[in-house]
């Protein structure tokens, strides 16, 4: 199965770390994961995001994992 998920940014705090569990543990059984950030970045390349979306258009799953500690 192809899994796309998305971090609304990217710290290092409890719910990124359980995040990258369960992708290591999708990742062992065999699943294709793609991981995206969204965290704002001027100087983030238009065409990635273009490729992101469209990777994220074909995927099976999208899991979306927001940080709620965000003002």
């Amino acid at each position: 199965m192809k899994i796309a998920v998305v971090l609304d940014r990217m710290l290092w705090g409890g719910i990124e770390r359980v995040c990258v569990s369960y992708i290591k543990l999708m990742k062992q059984a065999g699943h294709e994961i793609d991981v995206y950030i969204l965290e704002k970045n001027p100087e983030m390349d238009p065409l990635a995001i273009e490729q992101a979306l469209i990777a994220m258009e074909t995927a099976d799953v999208i899991i979306f994992v927001v940080d709620a500690r965000q003002g």
